[in-house]
């Protein structure tokens, strides 16, 4: 009788765990991080992921053993229609803060557009209180009206490789939006 309640017990205690769960769970050290452009008029884009170095340790190899990276051109999009000032960002969907312990890359994160870099503020996302996901925050750049790629590169350093840096760079394509007629 008692191992008929055990597992009835354990049964119930799965359930609740599975009810209890996070809806919206973040990547863990070892997945890249997803990203994602936000632009005004509910637009968005998820990041063509251009390149990374990011570790998946195993039994035989806990942390990589020299330089490794992966870098390839992205997949092309279909661009995102911004206005030149207005507001957008992008979202690493990771709920560790972009930090760096490689100093020949001081910077945690980079954004570029055709014309350099494109100054950001970045943010933490708490819906609920508790941080889930980082934002980078810019201004769309001037350009002219033919498509152009926005890069972004986020680092963060390895939670098990002790002063290891993690990168991944994400390519999104956006265009000017055309002036209204007047």
């Amino acid at each position: 009788m008692k191992s008929g309640r055990s597992l009835k017990g354990s049964i119930l205690v799965v359930l609740l765990g599975l009810i209890a769960w996070p809806g919206e769970v973040a990547a863990s050290d070892h997945e890249v991080p997803e990203a994602v452009l936000h632009a005004p008029r509910g637009q968005q884009q998820e990041g063509g992921v251009s390149g990374f170095l990011w570790t998946s340790p195993t039994p035989t190899e806990p942390c990589p053993e020299g330089p490794h990276a992966d870098v390839f051109e992205g997949p092309r999009k279909r661009p995102i229609l911004v206005t030149p000032g207005k507001a957008m960002f992008v979202r690493f969907h990771k709920d560790d803060q972009p930090t760096t312990s490689d100093p020949s890359h001081p910077s945690a994160v980079d954004v570029s557009g055709p014309r350099g870099q494109i100054p950001y503020t970045l943010l933490p996302y708490a819906p609920e209180g508790q941080v889930i996901a980082w934002d980078a925050r810019f201004k769309a750049p001037s350009s002219g009206r033919r498509p152009y790629n926005i890069f972004v590169q986020a680092r963060w350093r390895d939670e098990h490789c002790q002063d290891f840096t993690q990168w991944v760079a994400w390519i999104f394509s956006v265009q000017k939006r055309r002036a209204a007629n007047r």
